[in-house]
């Protein structure tokens, strides 16, 4: 895997009448391991059900998007949100 790749994952969330991203956790290339074995299944399982994006970036530039729709309580509500550099 390529050590500059991350993966940033959000959650579409309410806001203000319309939708928002809210994002969650970056992951760096060393910490992708059990995220790739089943990412529906990772999420669901720290952040619960909801419409999530995965954004690839390698260094600054983007790659590609994904979107996962786990089912479950929506338990991201109370996440902290990250916090961009």
């Amino acid at each position: 895997m390529w050590p500059e790749l991350t993966a940033t994952i959000g959650v579409q969330a309410p806001w203000q009448g319309t939708i928002r991203f809210k994002w969650l956790v970056r992951l760096g290339s060393s910490q992708m391991g059990e995220f790739l074995e089943d990412p529906a299944g990772w999420i669901a399982a720290r952040y619960g059900g909801g419409k999530f994006k995965m954004n690839l970036h390698h260094g600054m530039h983007f790659v590609n998007t994904k979107n996962f729709r786990p089912d479950g309580d929506p338990i991201w509500r109370n996440a902290p949100e990250l916090v961009e550099d």
